[in-house]
């Protein structure tokens, strides 16, 4: 794992129970489909994603921000189709991205240092989990 990787990964155990309560309010008290959409973590301040984060209707919980030495991430849900997208210029995401979800998951995708961490995640069922888990695929143009 090169330093980069290790940085998204250390966000996305961070900002994880953000993460589960925006799935619990999404997924089972909203009934969207977890299989359709993506949740999306964009840290704003990046060069390459935080020009796409401030195109993005994030859930209120995810403009509170979570600063992480000047980091200010944003949490929200997305399409897959956006996923798709960015899979057509980053092709190891597509690959990741056309795996199927066991049901029960949720796919995350942390956008942090001009690179992806792609992981999933169990959906909470009632309220959003304390504990640690999750895993996930880092992927980078560093």
């Amino acid at each position: 794992m090169n330093p980069y990787e290790g940085k998204r990964a250390k966000l996305f155990l961070a900002i994880r129970d953000q993460i589960a309560s925006v799935a619990y309010q999404q997924f089972v008290i909203g009934e969207l489909d977890s299989t359709a959409f993506v949740i999306i973590a964009l840290d704003m301040n990046d060069p390459v994603w935080g020009e796409i984060a401030k195109t993005f209707h994030f859930c209120e919980e995810g403009f509170s921000g979570i600063d992480f030495n000047i980091k200010r991430v944003v949490i929200g849900i997305a399409t897959k189709g956006f996923i798709d997208r960015i899979g057509e210029i980053v092709p190891s995401v597509a690959k990741v991205a056309a795996n199927p979800i066991p049901k029960g998951y949720i796919r995350v995708a942390v956008f942090a240092d001009s690179g992806i961490l792609m992981a999933m995640m169990p959906l909470p069922s009632t309220e959003p989990p304390q504990e640690k888990g999750g895993r996930g695929t880092s992927f980078s143009n560093n």
